[in-house]
This record gives structure tokens, sequence and C-alpha cells, in this order.
């Protein structure tokens, strides 16, 4: 994990396994150049953390398998190099 990660005052939705994420997809070059390692955990936290899925399935009434396919997509489109959302 690059050194200035562990300086820098994160959130709560930066801490733990989103971040790691965050760094390996980091380290494949695979984050978007407008986004940083911290930015990018967060937005994991808020693609795949509890809340979202809670809300697609149990308050929109989505099916498991809808709910998780329509996060992995987002989550793609929102960090991921290539997919024409760079700034």
């Amino acid at each position: 994990m690059p050194e200035y990660i562990c300086t820098r005052s994160l959130g709560v939705a930066a801490a733990g396994s989103f971040l790691t994420v965050a760094c390996r997809l980091e380290d494949l070059g695979a984050i978007r150049a407008d986004l940083d390692i911290a930015t990018a955990a967060e937005v994991l936290w808020f693609y795949f953390g509890y809340w979202s899925y809670y809300a697609l399935h149990n308050e929109n009434g989505w099916s498991y398998d809808r709910a998780q396919a329509w996060l992995a997509e987002a989550a793609a489109k929102a960090l991921l190099r290539g997919n024409g959302m760079e700034r």
C-alpha cells in the first residue's frame, strides 16, 4: 500500500477492505485518472456497503441478483478507466 495513504486522514468509508480493494485497483492501473485512492475506497463503500444493497432489495423490492448486477455495473462505471466518465 502506498505510504501516502497511511498518512492521510481517511473517513470510515475508506477504511478496511474497501481501501485494500482500491489500492489493488490502483496497482493494476484500473482506477480513473481523476479519482484518488481514498475517493475510490469511498465509492466502493457506497456501492458495496450494506445500505445500498439493503435499499435496492428491501426498500425497492429488487431481487438479490438484480441488485448485485446493477451495483457491480454502476461501480465499474464510477471507478474504472475507459468507461467514458473520466473528466
